[in-house]
Formats: structure tokens, sequence, C-alpha cells
């Protein structure tokens, strides 16, 4: 074909015009070959090509055209048209004769139901923004499961204002078809005002979209270099269901950083405070707790656990759950009291294990304290884990952690090496007390979580009314 058929020239295609044509030299003959949307391609044509003869195009064949045209999209099938003409005098792409139609189908895959499903219950809005005729648009959405109270064309956004095209985005209009890169920029801007947009695309015609979204995903096997250099994130499957996967995983990551730093600092906060109270309030021959203890704590006890708490599964409900507000860090509400309220517990908590042991001896009492904050990891981090309705067994990184981190302080305490550290011997009275402590705190951790969960939603409600 390339040498029967020469290519002289080529007339790109546009989002605008929706479509393309290329003059070829065949011989003697110059010839002008066009495809395009073809209820665009037709308004172009005065004849078509029948029985082997180019005749008159007229209404009524137009009719049955167009007809057919909606018949194969709404089976979901990208219809292109077809046409060409010998070129002679006249634009190029006028009076050209109609050749037919072709049928693409692009089937999604099996898995975007299930994505589209998801994201509903993540509370994640999907909007399909196309080029493709609206009644492929719909079919698609269709088989996706994607929702929408109607369908919004390219030439209808041009008469809206951004006001009316929110609105239109609000009464539940999610399909958007024949559109052009600004009406795609449009849509993008007016959704961005209340909430974080992430665009997905492939051709030169999202680029601007691409650039301008929260997050911009190219895709990795059929996107264009423009749009791969446009995005953010390049989609090497070109699979939607990675994207909701992607979001799934950071959603897991971001709870585990949430997690690391709610134990870490309450923790920290509660040795702070002893050590704090105890140097103004009490009258010790010693610190309440010696510098390798502290040392001991944070490096060895409180240091394993909380690394393995990085690696924590997803919560069961991570994809039931509505999207962070815009601009809420890590440090929330919630989490800032559990750790000031969490941690002022835990400080009183220690303080009534050091005086119940006191009558002991003051090194039995600092030995005493120095375990509970060991012991208090497995409240703490049961504790997070109930909050997050994840069970123990479920990170067995962690469980080792714990168990590790109980058996180190075992070994120091009844070896030798209780020198080292100023501690000695534990008894059974100690031990009970410990226990119990543990126990109690657990409980009261879990009971505070639940006052505070429910007091954030409480003043959360009144401020929105206001």
């Amino acid at each position: 074909l390339d040498i029967e058929y020469r290519r002289v020239y080529e007339i790109p295609f546009t989002s605008e015009r929706k479509m393309m044509s290329v003059v070829v030299e065949k011989g003697e003959k110059k010839l002008v070959f066009s495809k395009g949307a073809p209820e665009i391609l037709i308004l172009r044509c005065s004849k078509v090509y029948h029985e082997g003869k180019a005749v008159p195009l007229d209404e009524n064949k137009i009719h049955e055209i167009l007809r057919k045209n909606e018949s194969l999209a709404s089976k979901g099938l990208r219809v292109l048209g077809f046409a060409f003409k010998e070129l002679g005098e006249g634009e190029a792409e006028e009076n050209l004769v109609w050749l037919g139609l072709q049928g693409m189908i692009d089937p999604p895959r099996k898995e975007v139901y299930k994505a589209i499903e998801e994201c509903k219950t993540a509370g994640i809005r999907v909007v399909m923004i196309t080029g493709d005729s609206p009644l492929t648009a719909k079919a698609i959405a269709g088989e996706v499961g994607l929702e929408s109270s109607g369908v919004v064309l390219g030439s209808e956004i041009d008469e809206l204002s951004n006001k009316e095209l929110e609105e239109k985005l609000a009464s539940g209009i999610n399909i958007f078809a024949r559109t052009s890169p600004m009406h795609k920029l449009r849509i993008l801007e007016v959704l961005q005002r209340d909430s974080r947009v992430a665009m997905a695309g492939d051709g030169v015609n999202d680029a601007l979209a691409l650039k301008k979204a929260d997050v911009g995903i190219a895709m990795g096997i059929r996107g264009t270099e423009v749009a791969k250099e446009a995005s953010d994130i390049i989609l090497l499957d070109d699979n939607f269901a990675s994207i909701v996967a992607a979001v799934r995983e950071g959603r897991r990551i971001f709870d585990n950083l949430r997690k690391f730093i709610n134990y870490l600092f309450t923790c920290n906060f509660a040795e702070v405070a002893v050590i704090f109270l105890a140097t103004i309030f009490l009258t010790l021959r010693e610190p309440v707790l010696l510098p390798v203890q502290l040392l001991w704590i944070n490096l060895v006890t409180d240091g394993l656990p909380a690394l393995a708490l990085g690696i924590d599964p997803a919560s069961p409900d991570i994809m039931n759950r509505p999207p962070r507000k815009k601009g809420e860090g890590i440090l929330s509400k919630r989490l800032s009291l559990q750790i000031l309220i969490i941690g002022i517990e835990l400080t009183a908590l220690l303080f009534l294990i050091f005086f119940l042991t006191l009558d002991s001896g003051e090194s039995i009492a600092r030995t005493a304290i120095f375990t509970g904050f060991v012991l208090y990891e497995f409240a703490r981090i049961t504790g997070i884990r109930f909050q997050e309705r994840l069970s123990l067994f479920s990170n067995e990184l962690l469980l080792l952690s714990l168990i590790a981190s109980l058996m180190l302080q075992l070994l120091i305490i009844y070896t030798p090496a209780n020198v080292f550290f100023h501690i000695e011997p534990l008894g059974f009275h100690e031990w009970v007390i410990l226990i119990f402590g543990t126990v109690f705190g657990f409980i009261l951790t879990a009971v505070t979580v639940l006052m505070i969960s429910k007091l954030i939603s409480v003043f959360g409600d009144i401020s929105s009314r206001w």
C-alpha cells in the first residue's frame, strides 16, 4: 500500500474537529481518505459509495447511517466513519464520498466492576470524561457499574457557566462525552474546589488535565510520551483496578504511620511526664528512671514493636471509610487527644505501680515502674489493634517483637545483667500489681478511645451545623 499509495500530507486529528485526513498519490491522481466521528464526518459528505459507484447522499440515507451508528454505539462499540474522494479543486475535506462505519470493541477488564464498587464504598467518586459518543460512554458505564443521572456533551459544556457546571456535577452527572481538552480542564477545576482529584488519561488531549490534577495518572502501555511527562504516576498495566489498589495501599501506609506515632508519642509522653513529675515532687536518692533504663525502653522495648507496626495489614474496613478531609494531617484532633489523654492515664498508672511497690524498697519500685513501661506495650498495642479491628495474630512480626521485648525484659531482671541496669528481681506481689495494672490500662485505653471518638463525632456535628 505504501508503494501504490504514496502519502503526500496529513490533516491531523484534533478534539475540536473530531476527524483526520490523509492525501495520497496513486499514479497521476491524488486521493483524500478521511476518518472520524460519524456524525461529524457525514456532514462533509455529498455522496455515498453504493454498489461500486458514488451516488448522491440524501437525507434518508444520512438518517439510516446515523441510526446504524447509534445502534453500534449503544452496544459499547467505538464507531468510526470513513470517507474518500479524488482531490480536485476546493477543500480537501469537503464533498467527500461516504464509505461506511467501523465498530471497534475495547471491553473493560473484568476487575473494573469490582473496583468501581469499591470506590463507592470508599467515598471515591468516579467521573468518565471521554471523546467517545454519548451512547458508547453510557453503554460502557453500564457495563462497569458507573452510575450517572445523565450524559453531558462537550458542546453543552460550552454553553454552561462554571456555576451551572458545578450544579450539573452536584446533580449526579458522572458521564461527559465528545469532550475537548478544555472541557476536561474545566470539569477538573470545578471538582477541585472541594475535592482532591486524580485524573487518568493516555492521550495528548489529556495532558492539560493530567498536569492540573492533584494526581495525574498516565497509562504506561498505551499512553503517549506527552501524557507520561505531564503525569505524576505512570500505571504500568493500564488497569483502573490498580488505581483502586494503590488507594487501598496508600490508606494502609497512612494508617500505619498514625499507629506508629500514636504508640511512640504516648509512651514517650509518659516517660517525660514520669521523670519530670518525679523530679519535682518526689525526694528519691536516685532518679525514678535511670538513663540506661530509658535507653533500654526507647531502643529495645519501644523500638521493635513500633517498627513492626509499620508493616501492619490493612484494617477490614479500610475501603469503607470516606476520604480524609482536604488538608488533614497525620496528627488529627482525634489522634492528638488520644496521645494526650492516654499519655496522662499511663503516667498516673505508672506512678500508682511505683507507690504500691515502694514498701518493698526504692530499687524494687524502680524495677516495677521500669517493667510497667514494657508491659504497657501489650496494653497500648492491643488497644490500637482493637481500634483498627485487627487481630493481634494478623501481624506475626508484631507478635514476635512483643514476645521478644518481654523475654529481653525478663532476661535483664533475672540474670546478672540486672546489676548493669540497676534493677532487682521482682517477686509475686509486684507481678500481681503489674499484671492487674496492665489489664486495667487496656480497659481504660479502650474506654478512652471510644469516648474520644464519640466526643469528636458530637462536636464535629455541632461545628458543621454552625
